[in-house]
């Protein structure tokens, strides 16, 4: 272990992590919600990735307060799932902008957003509590391969204990949690992988690969086992970050990282029909 990894890990520790931890415990024992799902996923990654800034974090708190206005406000407009996923876009790109990401990766991360946001929905309504797991994995990958790991550690750390809880406590993602917590993530990208397109596009697959087994679950009318999820997402998010978004080149990272999400795709596909296979026969 190289003593740039052996520095990362001692930062997993830093104080905004058990801030994010902190907001999380709180508003799952004191309101007793068994099936919370906004505010604890959103304060603990959200208050994490604030805490976790050197500076004074109001920029992020701006832009993530303008991103949940703009979720409140477009619940009155529709409900259709074409109307939240163009609030999910706008809701990202406003939070972007007043957070001053600049990186000419916008529309990338925008369109990881919205397809993570797509996802989460039928993921977390297939199986409950397997989505905090799948963030975990996903923010861990985003840590490892961004060259900036300042905002990440806090996400990570808050991430972390959203997992914990979930096993408990049943955490949902409901529609609020979901796009806040996905805009805060994408400014963790945003901000921390300026200086490399590839960590940009790589971190950005990483997070949008939570849609795989919704996507395999179409193709093959049943859903795949939650060990298959978890193996194949792990798998993804390792090549997506550690091998494409390790790139300069945001081209490269994009081939890389796609291959490997395409790939995970067919083999849950592989695997659910293997299952059903095998149950047929007994």
């Amino acid at each position: 272990m190289d003593q740039a990894t052996i520095d990362r890990l001692s930062e997993a520790w830093l104080p905004a992590g058990a801030l994010g931890a902190a907001a999380a415990i709180v508003l799952v024992v004191v309101l007793h919600r068994p099936a919370a799902g906004d505010w604890p996923i959103v304060g603990a990654v959200v208050l994490g990735v604030a805490a976790g800034s050197d500076d004074p974090p109001t920029a992020i708190v701006a832009g993530l307060g303008a991103a949940t206005a703009v979720e409140l406000a477009g619940r009155r407009l529709g409900r259709r799932p074409v109307d939240r996923l163009g609030r999910a876009g706008v809701a990202v790109v406003l939070a972007l902008v007043i957070v001053g990401v600049e990186t000419v990766a916008i529309p990338v991360l925008v369109a990881g957003a919205i397809v993570a946001t797509a996802a989460i929905d039928e993921l977390d309504a297939a199986r409950p509590g397997l989505f905090p797991l799948l963030l975990v994995v996903s923010i861990a990958g985003i840590w490892a391969t961004l060259p900036d790991t300042e905002e990440a550690t806090a996400a990570l750390g808050g991430a972390i204990v959203i997992a914990l809880l979930s096993l408990r406590a049943r955490l949902r993602a409901d529609r609020l949690g979901t796009v806040v917590a996905l805009a805060a993530i994408v400014i963790v990208i945003g901000l921390g992988g300026a200086a490399r397109d590839g960590a940009i596009v790589g971190s950005t697959i990483a997070l949008a690969s939570v849609a795989g087994a919704p996507a395999a679950a179409r193709w093959t009318g049943r859903q795949p086992s939650g060990a298959a999820v978890v193996a194949v997402h792990l798998v993804v998010v390792a090549i997506a970050t550690r091998v494409g978004g390790l790139r300069a080149d945001a081209l490269g990272a994009t081939a890389i990282g796609g291959a490997a999400l395409l790939a995970g795709v067919a083999a849950l596909v592989f695997l659910t029909r293997l299952a059903d296979r095998r149950r047929v026969t007994t």
